[in-house]
């Protein structure tokens, strides 16, 4: 199957983005509704569920670099150091997303009153792995932007050279 042009998969992978990105902003538009109704109490996680509003942040910076990648890739535009900049600017907010759930982390023994022994160590094992593969995701991105950089700087060699 094609990747790049307008049949290719990139198109189907930036509506589905699209989508996700939509979705994602009027989720943290509704959550505040919420709050306010005391859905979400201190009692209930609530520095939790900070972190996971303010992990939104990046992560929609990341979804919407994304987008944009794939509308470079929609246009046919592979080797460009615009997608390089955008790989750059993901691997930071997906860093920054991991850092955030590691505070999260750190933050538990403030809300583990009340709750059992098993749901403890569930929720530090899902906040650590959590945290985990998102430093590991931008720590792959990290890997790919200079792998990208790379072939950009031989694609540029070998147009030199024709």
């Amino acid at each position: 199957m094609k990747i790049s042009g307008k049949k290719g998969i990139a198109v189907i992978l930036k509506i589905i983005l699209v989508i996700i990105f939509v979705m994602c902003i009027l989720s943290m538009a509704i959550t505040p509704i919420f709050l306010k109704q005391g859905a979400i109490t201190k009692e209930k996680l609530g520095a939790t569920f900070i972190c996971i509003y303010i992990s939104s942040i990046p992560a929609l910076i990341m979804l919407y670099q994304f987008i944009k990648i794939f509308g470079q890739l929609e246009k046919e535009n592979i080797f460009s150091k615009a997608i390089e900049k955008r790989f750059l600017i993901s691997a930071i907010s997906s860093i920054i997303i991991g850092i955030i759930y590691f505070i999260n982390t750190l933050l538990i023994p403030s809300e583990i009153v009340g709750l059992e022994v098993t749901e403890i160590i569930v929720y530090v094992f899902f906040s650590v792995i959590t945290a985990v593969i998102f430093l590991m995701f931008g720590i792959g991105l990290m890997i790919l932007r200079e792998i990208y950089k790379a072939a950009i700087e031989n694609k540029e060699e070998n147009d030199l050279t024709i």
